[in-house]
């Protein structure tokens, strides 16, 4: 039974394999339908509506279609499982009533709606292209939904896309989900993703999650690291975290806390308090009530008002509005606060606070280690201020408290420049117009502007200075006017910035002092452009004071490729990139300390190639190129032009870094400069080329004091000097460029010297230079040791020339002769530099020509062994001569003077074709003698073996001839006849000699 059960499990497994591995596209229209899991598969069928009342798992992969718009409806749940389920044209929609519909294991498409009665709906890496509605939860992972989503119960969205509304009865939630349309729900809570739309609900929360449209909860709102493009309305008040709101921020029942981020619209919060800090931004002003309203190291603009509730401003920068906390306190602390206090029980002002406006007070005014810019004075429709107090403090405005009881005191330090109205004041010397109901008027301070050249985008402290040494009124505020002086006519316009108060160009502007009890009131100029600039105070008898904002650093480029010269150079790695001496345009940009590319900077430069440390050119070891021009102009960098003029170029060949130099800039005696990134490879314009004397090694020397000598055609002629060649690059004003010696600035491989063979000028075309070659494995010796003369020597070694032998016959021109030969080298580097002789405009190839033996009477020449024919007796040895001849022209010749050629002693000379008596093996051939006594000696067969035998030595391959006619050459042969005389038996004549003896 195991055995039956484990092939049954085989075959299941097989099958559910085959089933994968071929899906099928099922046609619901033409009865092809899934298996609905009643008792008999049975589906009934209203319309277009095919209802199955259990449930259906779709077939694993397959496809299922429809001819036209159709429903499936199962009533205990629907499962998918990586099906493509209908089409744009003919979808078909998915129901169940009480069951889930399920696709869970991803890579489903679906077209058409998909329902629940109560079921749920859970959808993981699915593809939708329809709406959803559920009874139950909805539950999306990793799907593309195009269409709406609507459920009465929850929804669940993970790393999905919705293209529709979506709209749940209890709850969303949703992580890295993008919403294309508005959400309508319950609670929200989104982490991540965006909503390009509205939200609406209760209690909402939202994570990194940016939003389009407004907010809209009826319970309270959480939301941390986003952005609302619309308006924000909670009920229960607002709690967020680094958060842009684009719009107005209402609670009408709860307290709004925001730390960081920004508010563009008023924040609304009529019944709580509101906090701010973290450097959160407020820019149309805040409305709060109980509580009261809580500002600590932000910035606000715009009205605060907190109805009868406290006001905390600590380290507050607040540039317009009114601050108003009714019939309670405001406290400042710290910080720069630019507005009117309109209506106060009390105000607190200390810890160096800066308070321009005027300050109205119902009871009390307290002002410790700060300084108010306006008038302290009664509420409107108030009785009158009581109290003032004063603590190290000055106040640059009139001061009036109720001239019945009120009472002003202070400290010595302090000071009130301005109209004092009091019943008391302590001490006297407190109101610097001294006591009573009107001032006693004193002198304005004379003051002077002092300010220094500065770098743009930094900021600089001026200085207004009293000169004054007796007792004077110091100015609580001054006009001052701003003007460009040059360059004339800037692209950019800017206007500066003085003591954070922006002064357009020729226009007045005020800026308040503080002289903080000194004779000294600081102004911090701000600046971003370039140029030279004047400020001056509007006042009689002022003159302007002209300083100069300079670059915080130039950088240049060229449009270079990129380059690291550490690397090896290739096409992505420092190429080619401009003949020396070829001009380029260099483009000189400037920028100020904030790394913002500044317009104005207009300038004559000096330029050099950087020479020490990292920024050293390169090579390294070699000659400091130079940047040079055409014209004698000097470089300058326009206004409207980056490009620097008149162009440049770079004398020799190498990688460079170009410092470009503003000695005194506008006159201010500061220095400017900056530097490019490595530029290059600069290359030579072309290439000089100078060669010494070579010379060939006759094969066969004769005369060992004159070396002359000769060698045979088909015969390798070696060189007794091997060729040189001096290469020397050159830029395009002729100039020799150094620098190419060195490294890997010398383009050169061994293949780039490849060279053809050819008989020179003074052969005047008389020899055929289609028999003439070379040994194509020759190798190329170059002097690594650079000289620093811009040159390298480039020896051929291993080279080796022949000239073969004419087949068939040999020609007139055969006849030996003195070579002059010639090799002519392409030379073009890898760089695509070449020989250009005298500079030319077009490459040529270099000849190196007319290179001979050194001996004048040295040749080459055509030869060939003969094997001269003999006879004898068949009772003695018989000697062929073997001698060596040279073609004349028309005939050739024997000649006596080669005592190179050895002639192999094996395989001995072929014997063939016996006649008459004499057969095989009755002699045998051998060779013999040196020099130019050389011979085939045939032993004597003996008698009776009369008769002739062919006999075929083996010579040097140069020495054979074409005796045949064939093409072909061939080993020499003759005739070798034993017994050629007739008679009685042999005999030794009298008086015979034979050679030898």
């Amino acid at each position: 039974m195991k055995y039956a059960k484990s092939l049954v499990w085989i075959g299941l497994v097989t099958f559910l394999k085959c089933q994968v591995a071929n899906a099928a596209v099922h046609n619901i229209t033409q009865g092809q339908l899934p298996i609905c899991n009643n008792w008999n598969n049975s589906w009934s069928i209203s319309g277009s509506t095919y209802t199955c009342s259990a449930s259906v798992s779709f077939a694993a992969g397959d496809e299922y279609v429809a001819n036209s718009p159709i429903t499936l409806h199962a009533d205990a749940g629907i499962t998918l499982s990586g099906n493509k389920v209908g089409s744009v044209a003919s979808p078909i929609s998915l129901q169940t009533s009480h069951g889930a519909l399920n696709a869970p294991n991803g890579s489903s498409t679906i077209y058409g709606n998909l329902s629940t009665g109560s079921g749920a709906v859970n959808l993981v890496g699915v593809s939708l292209t329809g709406n959803i509605q559920a009874g139950g939860m909805v539950t999306i992972e990793r799907t593309a939904l195009i269409g709406a989503v609507s459920g009465s119960g929850k929804g669940a969205f993970s790393d999905s896309s919705v293209s529709g509304t979506v709209n749940f009865g209890n709850g969303l939630t949703g992580t890295d989900t993008t919403f294309s349309s508005s959400i309508i729900s319950t609670t929200v809570d989104l982490d991540g993703g965006s909503v390009a739309a509205s939200i609406t609900g209760s209690n909402i929360t939202l994570n990194g999650t940016n939003v389009t449209g407004s907010v809209t909860g009826s319970g309270t709102g959480k939301f941390e690291n986003l952005t609302i493009g619309g308006s924000v309305s909670m009920t229960n008040g607002v709690t967020a975290i680094n958060t842009v709101f684009s719009s107005t921020l209402t609670s009408s029942n709860g307290a709004v806390t925001l730390s960081g981020g920004s508010v563009a619209g008023l924040v609304n919060v009529a019944c709580c308090k509101v906090t701010i800090s973290q450097g959160a931004v407020i820019s149309n002003g805040i409305l709060a009530g109980n509580n009261g309203i809580d500002i600590r190291n932000s910035t606000v603009s715009g009205d605060l008002k907190a109805g009868n509730n406290p006001i905390v401003m600590v380290n507050v920068n607040m540039t317009s509005g009114t601050i108003s906390p009714g019939n309670n306190s405001l406290t400042i602390t710290g910080g720069i606060v630019t507005a009117d206090v309109t209506n106060a029980h009390r105000v607190f002002i200390s810890d160096n606070a800066v308070v321009t406006g005027d300050v109205l007070a119902r009871y009390e005014v307290s002002v410790s280690d700060s300084k108010v810019v306006g008038d302290i004075a009664t509420v409107v429709g108030h009785d009158g201020l009581h109290h003032v107090y004063l603590n190290n403090s000055e106040v640059y405005g009139n001061v009036t408290v109720r001239d019945d009881w009120g009472t002003i005191n202070g400290d010595e330090s302090s000071r009130i420049y301005g109209v004092c109205t009091y019943k008391m004041v302590d001490p006297i010397s407190l109101c610097e117009a001294g006591g009573g109901p009107g001032p006693i008027e004193l002198v304005e301070c004379k003051v002077e502007l002092e300010v220094e050249h500065m770098v743009a985008g930094v900021q600089q402290e001026a200085k207004i200075v009293i000169k004054d040494q007796a007792e004077c009124k110091k100015p609580a505020k001054l006009d001052f006017i701003f003007d460009y002086k040059r360059p004339e006519d800037p692209p950019a316009d800017l206007n500066i910035f003085l003591n954070g108060r922006e002064l357009k160009n020729k226009e007045k502007e005020t800026v308040i002092l503080d002289f903080s009890g000194s004779n000294v009131a600081p102004l911090n100029i701000q600046y971003d452009e370039v140029g030279e600039l004047s400020l001056r105070i509007d006042a009689e008898g002022q003159r302007e004071k002209l300083f100069v904002s300079r670059p915080a650093r130039l950088t240049l480029s060229a449009d270079e490729p990129s380059c690291n010269p550490q690397n090896a150079f290739d096409e992505g790695n420092c190429p080619k990139f401009k003949e020396a001496g070829e001009l380029f345009e260099l483009e000189v940009s400037a920028f100020n300390a904030k790394d913002d590319e500044v317009e104005n900077f207009e300038h004559v430069l000096m330029l050099k190639v950087m020479s020490e440390g990292e920024d050293r050119f390169y090579p390294r070891e070699g000659k400091e190129p130079k940047v040079t021009k055409k014209v004698s102009e000097q470089f300058e960098r326009h206004l409207r032009n980056k490009d620097i003029t008149p162009q440049v170029a770079i004398n020799d060949v190498g990688i460079v870094k170009i410092e470009a130099v503003v000695e005194d800039y506008l006159g201010s005696g500061h220095k400017v400069s900056g530097k490019s990134e490595f530029i290059g490879r600069f290359v030579p314009a072309w290439l000089e080329v100078t060669a010494n004397a070579p010379m060939l090694q006759p094969n066969c020397v004769t005369d060992s004091q004159s070396q002359t000598g000769f060698s045979y055609q088909g015969q390798a002629i070696n060189f007794a000097v091997a060729p040189m060649l001096t290469i020397t690059g050159k830029n395009r004003d002729n100039e020799t460029t150094f620098n190419y010696e060195h490294g890997d600035f010398w383009r050169w491989q061994s293949s780039s010297f490849t060279h053809d063979p050819e008989f020179g000028s003074e052969d005047a075309n008389i020899h055929d230079n289609v028999r003439l070659s070379g040994n194509p494995n020759f190798t190329v010796d170059t002097n690594d040791l650079p000289l620093d003369d811009g040159a390298r020597d480039v020896t051929i070694r291993g080279q080796a020339l022949t000239y073969v032998r004419n087949l068939y016959a040999p020609l007139a021109s055969d006849a030996a002769f003195r070579p002059y030969l010639a090799l002519r080298f392409p030379l073009t580097d890898q760089d695509e530099v070449c020989y250009r002789p005298d500079g030319g405009s077009d490459c040529e190839e270099y000849v190196l020509d007319n290179i001979s033996f050194p001996e004048a009477n040295s040749q080459i020449r055509l030869g060939r062994a003969v094997l001269e024919n003999a006879n004898g007796s068949e009772l003695a040895p018989l000697n062929m001569p073997l001698v060596i001849e040279s073609w004349q022209g028309d005939y050739f010749a024997k000649t006596s003077d080669d005592s190179c050629t050895i002639f192999p002693e094996e395989p001995v000379p072929d014997l063939s074709d016996y006649t008459d008596n004499l057969s095989a093996g009755e002699t045998t051939a051998s060779m013999e003698g040196v020099g130019a006594n050389r011979f085939v000696e045939l032993t004597a067969p003996g008698l009776g073996n009369e008769g002739s035998v062919r006999v075929t030595p083996t010579v040097p391959e140069l020495l054979r001839y074409d005796w045949d006619g064939s093409g072909s050459f061939q080993n020499p042969n003759g005739l070798a006849t034993f017994g050629i005389y007739k008679g009685t038996k042999p005999l030794i004549f009298r008086r015979e000699i034979y050679r030898g003896m």
